[in-house]
């Protein structure tokens, strides 16, 4: 099937340098179900953590994605990842709305990519760089994994998510193990539910990040998001849901000690 021709790709919010490091590692296999994301790699394990707060090292890789919107592909290192994260699992939220709303929702930074969400079975592309690429360029560990492509899976997600294509020309066998089921509702869905479910997917992944669990300042950063977009801000202007969680993202990850994104 007809890949990726990386000569073609244009990057947005990261450096385009990141797509020429040398291919040091293999991305086995890739999922995504509501509440987690998960990674495999091979021959990633011994690249270093950088720091992107000026603290200790936390960060060694991130996580890129490519998309083909209006008949061109576009990349960006949407997702840092930490040590035990570059092969293993990740708090995220919903795959109907994690890229182009959860990971890449400032249009200023990604402005082909900001809002754009693949629909379920629409191809995408991966690959992992080392150190902290995402919005920034923190590499010094030059190294990445071959760039792979999967359907995107829908609302009930997916693991693993096949692969149907690898610019190594290598397909790795399916990991063991039956997909996760859908996850059971027991209640009627109240209007808003999708965009206070995606609220509280970024805490859960801020919050991961910084190393920490929920706590109880966390209702107070989703109550922050909810009363701006429902009753207005100091101003008595209500924000859209997108941009409350802008205006308040930066708080709650400056609380944590988590660098702005």
């Amino acid at each position: 099937m007809e890949g990726i021709d990386l000569n073609k790709v244009k990057v947005e919010g990261s450096d385009p340098a990141c797509l020429a490091f040398p291919v040091q590692a293999s991305f086995d296999a890739f999922g995504l179900v509501p509440g987690s994301m998960t990674v495999r790699t091979t021959g990633t394990a011994h690249w270093p953590a950088v720091s992107i707060d000026g603290g200790p090292p936390s960060q060694s890789g991130t996580l890129w994605v490519f998309l083909k919107i209006a008949g061109q592909w576009y990349a960006t290192g949407a997702e840092r990842l930490r040590p035990a994260q570059v092969d293993g699992v990740k708090p995220e939220g919903s795959p109907t709305d994690l890229i182009g709303t959860g990971w890449l929702y400032a249009a200023d930074r990604w402005p082909h990519m900001s809002g754009y969400n693949p629909a379920p079975g629409e191809l995408v592309g991966l690959c992992v760089v080392a150190g902290s690429t995402r919005s920034d360029n923190q590499t010094p560990y030059k190294a990445r994994t071959d760039v792979i492509l999967v359907p995107w899976p829908g609302a009930e997600g997916r693991y693993p998510c096949p692969i149907v294509w690898s610019e190594t020309g290598v397909i790795p066998p399916a990991p063991p193990g039956p997909e996760p089921p859908p996850p059971a509702s027991c209640w009627e869905p109240y209007v808003g539910d999708d965009r206070f479910d995606l609220v509280g997917a970024i805490l859960v992944s801020d919050y991961a990040e910084a190393g920490r669990v929920l706590d109880g300042q966390s209702g107070r950063w989703f109550g922050r998001v909810v009363w701006d977009n429902v009753v207005g801000d100091e101003n008595q202007h209500k924000l859209s849901m997108d941009d409350s969680v802008a205006k308040h993202r930066g708080e709650w990850r400056a609380a944590l000690g988590l660098p702005p994104l």
